[in-house]
């Protein structure tokens, strides 16, 4: 029986251990070797500008709702919170135009990813409607007063 075990079943295990021990080598250099996507510098502050801008945009169109409703009624001057919201929301405004500005450039520049200007580019704009929605009617009321 000794021998049996010794021939056959020792045997058998080892196999199905180096089998085992040579697939996790291979998974663990495949896992090394992946080559993970990462973005230029100046992509990332691209990104990081356009975070800067949609949360302007939010936090300005608040402050401008804020304002409005706590406000005096009429043309009469505005309160802080509607002022300071509405510099916010042109603000980031202006960052919408440089977003146009730096897709031109990233198209000649070989560090730049347009697609990705592009993408944050059209989602810091749908961003400013929303927010420009959200605050239209201190927008609006502004607009008339003159």
């Amino acid at each position: 029986m000794r021998q049996w075990k010794e021939k056959y079943y020792d045997s058998e295990n080892s196999a199905e251990k180096s089998k085992h021990d040579s697939r996790n080598i291979q998974n663990e250099r495949k896992e090394n070797t992946e080559i993970k996507p990462t973005l230029p510098e100046s992509n990332l502050q691209h990104i990081a500008m356009n975070k800067v801008l949609i949360a302007a945009a939010f936090i300005g169109s608040v402050l401008m709702v804020l304002g409005y409703s706590w406000g005096p009624e009429g043309c009469e001057d505005s309160t802080i919170f509607e002022a300071f919201g509405k510099i916010l929301i042109f603000m980031s405004l202006v960052g919408a135009a440089a977003n146009i500005f730096i897709l031109l450039v990233s198209f000649s520049d070989k560090d730049f990813d347009s697609a990705v200007v592009l993408g944050w580019g059209f989602l810091h704009a749908l961003c400013w409607f929303v927010a420009a929605t959200i605050a239209s009617e201190a927008l609006l009321s502004d607009a008339w007063c003159g």
